[in-house]
Parts: structure tokens; sequence; C-alpha cells
């Protein structure tokens, strides 16, 4: 039976994954950094490979952490800076 949520947060310095039960306690959760590249005084560049991946890496940390089966998440749900965009 699935039993859990994941939320993926992209935010501006790092990304960060949650797992909530049925209860909406936190099960697990796992957080780091993903680098700044400043090309001007006014912007800001990411990696979005070095996103990606870390998003990943996140998600399979608190799956160990919390010690379930990927099979057991209901729905994954993501959110991200409204100023992000791939190209």
């Amino acid at each position: 039976m699935k039993k859990y949520i994941m939320v993926i947060d992209e935010g501006t310095t790092g990304t960060r994954a949650l797992l909530f039960d049925k209860e909406f306690q936190i099960k697990a959760q796992s957080y780091e950094e993903f680098t700044q590249y400043t090309p001007s005084e006014d912007k800001v560049e990411h990696d979005a490979m070095e996103i990606y991946g870390k998003s990943v890496q996140m998600c399979k940390n608190v799956i160990a952490s919390a010690g379930i089966s990927p099979d057991e998440i209901a729905a994954i749900g993501i959110t991200n800076q409204r100023a992000t965009c791939v190209v």
C-alpha cells in the first residue's frame, strides 16, 4: 500500500527532498546546495544538470533514510522558484 508523499523543493540555492507520511509528518528530508554562477552583478545562473543530479540524489537519500521502497510513494510534488527556466 502506498503510504508516502515526496516533495522536491528547488530553492534559490539548493535542492531539498521531503518524505511525508499519512499524518503529514516529515518522515525524512535531505538538502544540498548547488553552485551559484554570477556572470554579472544582476544575474545568477545554475547548471540544469547539476540541479537534476542533486534532485535525484536527494530523493534517493530520503528513501534510504526512511528505509522504504520507492513503490510505497503515492505521489511526488515539485516546487521551484518562479523565475527559473531551462532552455
